[in-house]
């Protein structure tokens, strides 16, 4: 069975010039460009980080289980842009972003595992309770390897 995938050309439209959008207390603001004049803008490293759930400011016990990460690709797009950044490996980069979010556990999903020959190390950081508090600062840790199009076939198109 084959997937056909139509793609539809959608008109183009001016936007106004910038463009404002305000999430719970932050706002940002987003300008347009032309195309092919290509504006270099590091945010500031502070900016990356999660902001808190509701449930840190009410007083909640509830947790929060990251159900979907790419570390490797996540850390290596980091390095890549923040070269002397203060996170120097991924276990700090995890540490650093997660640190007072009440995360209780994340999944970190590797499509790509075969082609990358890090994921065993990823695979193995959290096989017992000292290396998760040591590698993730006590959090769950769990690697998930698959080939998402394979299970797409599989449940939608039967």
């Amino acid at each position: 069975m084959s997937l056909l995938v139509e793609v539809t050309r959608l008109p183009l439209f001016k936007l106004p010039l910038p463009l404002r959008r305000t999430f719970a207390t932050q706002t940002f603001t987003y300008s347009y460009r032309k195309m092919g004049k290509k504006k270099s803008s590091v945010p500031s490293e502070e900016l990356l980080l999660l902001p808190y759930h509701q449930s840190n400011t009410t007083g909640s016990s509830a947790t929060i289980v990251d159900t979907h990460t790419h570390l490797a690709s996540t850390f290596a797009a980091y390095r890549g842009k923040y070269k002397a950044g203060k996170f120097e490996t991924v276990f700090d980069f995890v540490r650093g972003m997660y640190e007072g979010r009440k995360v209780e556990a994340i999944v970190d999903v590797w499509c790509e595992a075969p082609v990358q020959k890090l994921w065993k190390e990823f695979a193995d950081s959290a096989l017992n309770s000292e290396e998760r508090e040591r590698n993730w600062g006590g959090m769950e840790y769990w690697f998930v390897m698959g080939e998402l199009i394979h299970w797409y076939l599989i449940l939608y198109e039967g």
